[in-house]
């Protein structure tokens, strides 16, 4: 089943898309678990089953490998560089340093830094030590469990394991927050991934049983979040688009999708990408890596507008329908001409009707009186069937034509200028990098060519836009 929805998409990519996925150069073939940034972004580690692996520009070099064990997680405060394997932690810098170690029985799953401490999430606890003594205590109100994920958003650590999700508060207890009838009565099921919204902080993403849930009230009720066409794909991680914070990308088993949340519909990023497992996703000098099992890779080519569908569906009407408006506001719509052509066809059934009113006045000369004669009335039609052929005023219905032809040309050449500009300006304030000025600059810029467009078409746009706002804002529950 998965092939056959991974086939599907693969042609709505290839008709839409943009991205383009690239191996990076020298990590091809391993399977890389995990990446994470250094304290200054100018360093990032790779970490796969058996080594980590340190690149800063286009030096690259292994740090350490690991003998008898499996690269499970990195978890990076300041110039410390922690390794998590399924059977310990290691402090690497100029030596490696094992500082933590597990009885048997367990497997480390993640690590992560919390408030100064470090986390280690096993399969059967959830851990914090301090990273100097490293003397461990457990998080009290965990279930000895297998606990699978963690993960730190907003100023909260959340574990996920396989009887549902939690929030660790800062007394360091642990606080379900997803309803127990959802995993209770499921064998099995388990959270593998949580991720706080960039757009709205309320909202929180859940990767249960590998289906996407989403919370609007930060975790206090759940609903499921259903993609059309990807039932059976098997979701392991997400991230948001640094540069649209509405586009969604999705790690599964069978590869790499994304949605826009204005419009969900899925489209798989297939073009270079090997369909293998995508184990993690993460955001490096805004560019975005894919740790696959096939190795490393870069997406590429994802910051143009959609132009044939979702980013404009929802939040701006498209431009076939401006178009309309602005021809059928400024009454030069082919239809009007259309129509009179068919009343000429007409006309020329309809008859002449004509009323005649006659009265006969005599003059009486031996009475010097004038005798008011009979009073006639007649009515008559009458027919001018050569009009059927030909009507004398088509010349003038040609002569509008060609006038109504020209302005027609001329306003939409007006409106798809003002359109894009507009569409482009909108795209441009997607960008994180603009300054206080140059934001409100363009924010004017988008309002003059709004108010174009509505002068254009009446005011229609901006009362379509609104009501497509509130339709997006009815779909994604804001």
């Amino acid at each position: 089943m998965n092939k056959i929805i991974m086939s599907v998409l693969g042609v709505l990519w290839a008709v839409n898309g943009y991205a383009q996925v690239e191996a990076v150069e020298g990590f091809g073939g391993p399977c890389i678990r995990a990446i994470a940034p250094g304290a200054d972004n100018k360093e990032f580690y790779f970490l796969t089953r058996n080594s980590l692996i340190k690149q800063c520009g286009t030096l690259k070099e292994t740090v350490t490998g690991f003998i008898d064990a499996e690269g499970k997680a990195i978890a990076i405060s300041g110039e410390a560089v922690y390794v998590a394997t399924d059977r310990a932690v290691y402090k690497v810098g100029a030596v490696k340093e094992k500082i933590f170690e597990i009885s048997d029985g367990e497997v480390i799953n993640a690590l992560e830094f919390f408030i100064g401490r470090l986390f280690i999430v096993t399969t059967k606890s959830l851990y914090h030590c301090d990273p100097i003594n490293m003397r461990r205590h457990k998080v009290i109100g965990l279930p000895e469990d297998n606990i699978i994920f963690l993960k730190v958003c907003d100023s909260r650590l959340y574990a996920g394991s396989a009887r549902g999700a939690y929030f660790i508060d800062s007394r360091l207890r642990a606080q379900k927050i997803i309803a127990a009838h959802l995993v209770d009565d499921a064998c099995g099921r388990g959270v593998s991934f949580i991720m706080q919204d960039e757009l709205d902080l309320n909202k929180l993403w859940l990767v249960m049983d590998g289906e996407l849930m989403v919370s609007t009230d930060r975790g206090v009720s759940w609903a499921a979040f259903l993609i059309e066409g990807t039932q059976g794909l098997k979701i392991n991680a997400l991230i948001q688009n640094v540069h649209l914070k509405h586009l969604l990308y999705f790690a599964t088993d069978t590869g790499l999708f994304k949605i826009d949340l204005k419009n969900p519909k899925p489209q798989a990023v297939l073009e270079g990408l090997p369909g293998a497992r995508v184990n993690s996703l993460q955001y490096i000098q805004q560019e975005l890596y894919l740790a696959t099992e096939h190795g490393l890779f870069i997406l590429k080519s994802d910051n143009c507008p959609d132009l044939t569908g979702s980013r404009e569906d929802k939040y701006i009407p498209q431009i076939q329908e401006v178009q309309a408006a602005a021809l059928h506001y400024n009454m030069v719509d082919p239809e009007k001409i259309r129509q009179w052509r068919q009343r000429l066809k007409l006309r020329a059934l309809m008859p002449e009707f004509n009323i005649d009113y006659a009265k006969t006045m005599n003059y009486d000369s031996k009475s010097y009186s004038y005798i008011r004669g009979p009073r006639d009335w007649s009515a008559g039609l009458k027919w001018d069937l050569s009009e059927r052929i030909w009507n004398s005023y088509e010349d003038d219905v040609d002569t509008r034509a060609r006038l109504d032809s020209q302005m027609r040309i001329d306003i939409i050449d007006e409106v798809n200028r003002v359109y894009f500009e507009r569409l482009r300006a909108q795209e441009e304030l997607q960008d994180d990098m603009l300054s206080r000025n140059e934001r409100a600059g363009r924010m004017m810029r988008m309002m003059e060519l709004t108010a174009t467009l509505d002068g254009y078409t009446g005011g229609w746009f901006s009362r379509r836009v609104s009501e497509l706002e509130a339709a997006a804002a009815k779909f994604t529950g804001k």
